[in-house]
């Protein structure tokens, strides 16, 4: 896992640089290049309390509410291979890509409509519709600002990095940009295949013939096809007929586990939830989630709506995002998957 040693550098080197003769160098290098045995006892020691302390904080957060025997029951499915990641924008936002609520902002700021009225519609969670405003006021501008913000390879920062060591099959998207791609082909672990939502009639065979592949739920933002993000998209993608098979054969193949997703005012969460209400499966597998419990959330209120979906929430202090991705990874591939 390179991406430590990257870690370890930058603190190696948080106390500035070397000076010889009025030339700076960076400690990292020294160290490395002159006692390059020495660098790797040290990055070994760092490694190895990195891991004593993160896996001190999984126990810290799991100790939290029922996270514990939520844990646990991800944990048992994990090592049958029955879990496949869904990822979410917030395993993104450490590379530098935005937030929803952000992006929106900057096209509202470019764009003729009222401001008020926009913030008003985020404020209800309305961001479906807001991205149906931005779109109608100009779709050139909108398609652009697309590509402008997640079509970039920016440097990939963040927990998200551990997922090609944590999860060797398929992977699950709702993001725009190329991260995971990029990701998983620098870490020598290319997915088989990129298919998108509406390929869903063609999953199950593929899954089923061991191909791993990286579902994009949402689409990417070059290409306008597969895309669902304006409302007019999310009716056509969630037409409950055309998805069902997605959600009976493919969602509920395998549990999921939804990270970086804020699973608020999520349409793929309500159609699971009206998948589940229909009865059509009586034995469901469970969805997980690691999840962001903020300051003025209901916990108990959101647990139920979660759990109307069959999804069920470990959660992590507000703010908390990186610290916890990361401390909780490590806990799933403890004892399972060799970092």
């Amino acid at each position: 896992m390179h991406f430590l040693k990257r870690l370890f550098d930058e603190e190696l080197d948080a106390d500035g640089d070397v000076i010889v003769a009025g030339t700076p160098f960076q400690r990292s290098r020294i160290l490395a290049g002159l006692e390059p045995n020495d660098y790797e006892d040290a990055f070994s020691d760092w490694w190895e309390q990195r891991q004593d302390r993160l896996l001190q904080r999984a126990d810290e957060l799991l100790a939290l509410f029922d996270n514990r025997e939520r844990f646990d029951r991800l944990k048992a499915a994990f090592r049958t291979g029955s879990v496949i990641p869904l990822v979410g924008a917030g395993l993104s936002m450490p590379s530098g890509y935005p937030g929803w609520t952000p992006f929106l902002r900057k096209l509202c700021n470019e764009s003729s409509i009222l401001k008020a009225d926009f913030e008003t519609l985020l404020a209800q969670g309305e961001y479906e519709e807001a991205a149906q405003r931005l779109f109608d006021d100009s779709r050139k501008l909108f398609n652009e600002g697309l590509v402008n913000h997640f079509a970039g390879n920016r440097n990939i920062w963040g927990p998200v990095q551990y997922l090609p060591f944590v999860f060797d099959g398929t992977v699950f998207t709702t993001n725009f940009d190329n991260v995971l791609k990029r990701l998983f082909d620098r870490e020598g672990k290319s997915f088989d295949m990129e298919m998108f939502g509406d390929d869903s009639e063609e999953f199950v065979e593929l899954l089923g013939r061991g191909k791993r592949v990286l579902v994009r739920l949402h689409g990417h933002c070059d290409l306008v096809k597969h895309r669902v993000i304006t409302r007019a998209e999310y009716d056509a993608a969630y037409d409950f007929e055309r998805l069902e098979h997605l959600i009976r054969d493919v969602v509920f193949r395998k549990s999921l586990l939804f990270m970086g997703c804020s699973l608020v005012h999520d349409r793929l969460q309500k159609a699971m939830a009206a998948f589940v209400a229909s009865g059509t499966i009586k034995d469901l597998v469970s969805h997980f989630a690691i999840a962001e419990l903020k300051d003025s959330d209901d916990r108990v209120a959101r647990r139920k709506v979660l759990a109307e979906a069959n999804i069920f929430p470990i959660w992590y202090p507000q703010d908390q995002h990186d610290e916890a991705m990361e401390a909780l990874l490590l806990k799933l591939a403890e004892g399972v998957v060799e970092l």
